[in-house]
């Protein structure tokens, strides 16, 4: 019988996500975000710096070195998975009360706050 895709190795964290909603969704969403809006022009710098030039798509070598810079980048990006999951899940309780509150309703804050409460947890 073929495995189903819940089976997977991430669907730990795919439940996880599915729990927190929308507010998962948006922190996570934030998060990436933020990854890529980062580390792209620090790869592009990166290059610019090992190699004295900016890149230029149309020479064959440079297209050689950046495909070279890409394979390696791709596996650090890789690598932090686990921790981009990581920093999203611990934020989810901010995009919750200062994201989904502000722009949804205020019931998602009340439930937060209440959950938060069964929880034993003042922590937010």
């Amino acid at each position: 019988m073929p495995s189903r895709v819940s089976d997977g190795p991430f669907a730990q964290t795919r439940i996880r996500f599915s729990f927190r909603g929308t507010a998962g969704a948006i922190s996570y969403a934030l998060w990436e975000l933020g990854f890529w809006g980062v580390s792209l022009p620090v790869c592009i710098v990166g290059y610019q710096q090992a190699t004295g030039h900016w890149p230029d798509f149309g020479d064959v070598e440079d297209q050689k070195k950046i495909a070279a810079e890409a394979f390696a980048f791709v596996n650090f990006a890789r690598l932090a998975v686990p921790l981009r999951i990581g920093l999203a899940l611990s934020t989810v309780s901010f995009a919750t009360l200062s994201i989904c509150a502000c722009h949804f309703s205020s019931q998602v804050a009340d439930t937060f706050r209440q959950w938060l409460r069964l929880r034993g947890s003042t922590r937010i």
